[in-house]
């Protein structure tokens, strides 16, 4: 797993800000550990039990 950024800091209710934050250097962040850890957004979503189907109906509604 990737350190976090030196900007996460947990708060009170002990969750990550930054992480529901979308602030340029959290996006890049979750970016890169999504490549890293998955080799992109599909391989996530293969991951998440998505079927060729549903990734086709997803990839087809996302792409205008």
């Amino acid at each position: 797993m990737l350190p976090l950024p030196p900007s996460c800091v947990l708060d009170e209710a002990g969750l990550l800000r930054d992480m529901i934050d979308s602030l340029p250097q959290t996006m890049a962040y979750t970016y890169d550990y999504v490549q890293r850890q998955f080799g992109g957004a599909v391989g996530y979503l293969r991951g998440c039990g998505l079927s060729n189907d549903e990734l086709s109906q997803l990839r087809s509604r996302l792409i205008a």
